[in-house]
């Protein structure tokens, strides 16, 4: 059997430069800062979720505070944008209806993989879609993916627990003929 890519309870790993690090207490210290209001955009933002992360135990060396900084805010971004396409599901963005494909697990080399060859499966059909890459394992468990990396696309279930290759992706991609 294959096994997953989720980390050990309580601990996501998270892309900091040319690295990848685990850290706890990353959701908490995103849902404080988005309750503060704070926007990515904020100058103090980076510094901010650093001192969150280190009250939560762990452990950011100094020479490193700022790679780490920009990490978070980047990954602060996605989860601001993540809440509110939540909110707003039900909505068109900009009057159209976009593909919706979904990336769920929490950022290893095969849910980076798995993103990757949608992307490539994207570009090669020329085709334009929404990517939401899902980190929070709460989210995840709520479109009962169990095991990750996971695909969704539209809502639909495509792959759980493995990579799918380009090939398959453009598949899941072609539009189904209608008949007359």
């Amino acid at each position: 059997m294959e096994r997953a890519c989720c980390p050990p309870k309580g601990i996501r790993r998270i892309r900091v430069g040319d690295f990848e690090a685990g850290v706890t207490g990353l959701d908490q210290a995103l849902e404080e800062a988005r309750r503060e209001g704070r926007l990515p955009a904020d100058r103090d933002l980076g510094p901010h979720l650093v001192a969150i992360l280190r009250r939560a135990g762990n452990y950011i060396p100094q020479s490193e505070e700022s790679v780490y900084a920009e990490a978070l805010v980047r990954l602060y971004a996605d989860f601001v944008a993540e809440k509110k396409q939540g909110s707003n599901a039900t909505q068109a963005i900009g009057g159209e209806n976009k593909m919706k494909i979904e990336i769920l697990g929490p950022g290893c080399a095969r849910c980076r993989a798995t993103e990757g060859n949608v992307r490539k499966a994207l570009a090669e059909l020329k085709l334009d879609a929404e990517i939401l890459h899902i980190t929070d394992l709460l989210e995840i468990s709520k479109r009962r993916v169990m095991l990750t990396p996971g695909v969704l696309i539209d809502g639909a279930l495509r792959s759980s627990g493995r990579v799918p290759t380009v090939e398959e992706i453009k598949q899941w991609l072609q539009p189904v003929p209608t008949s007359r």
